[in-house]
């Protein structure tokens, strides 16, 4: 097995940018289907915050120059308690 620091990064960034595409599909998807402007207001808002904090989140990771930020900048996503999974995008052949 071999570990590669950059590669993972730049893996991890797909994964979350990838993620991002999803939301907002679903989001705008939600949008069509509301019946008032306060709906509408509401899921713009709130995908609004997913936006800014999800941003956030890629440029942490971009910058991270150990695994254990790394780590941190994870702490509140979905791959938070998925250590296997998060090494397994620096690790070649771990998955």
């Amino acid at each position: 097995m071999k570990f590669d620091f950059e590669k993972g990064k730049q893996e991890l960034i797909e994964y979350f940018e990838m993620e991002y595409s999803q939301s907002e599909f679903y989001s705008l998807d939600y949008i069509k289907g509301c019946d008032n402007i306060d709906d509408v207001e509401s899921e713009v808002k709130s995908f609004k915050d997913f936006k800014e904090v999800h941003f956030k989140l890629i440029g942490k990771i971009d910058r991270a120059s150990t695994l254990s930020l790394v780590f941190e900048a994870l702490v509140d996503t979905i791959l938070e308690d998925d250590d296997e999974r998060i090494l397994s995008f620096f690790i070649e052949g771990l998955q």
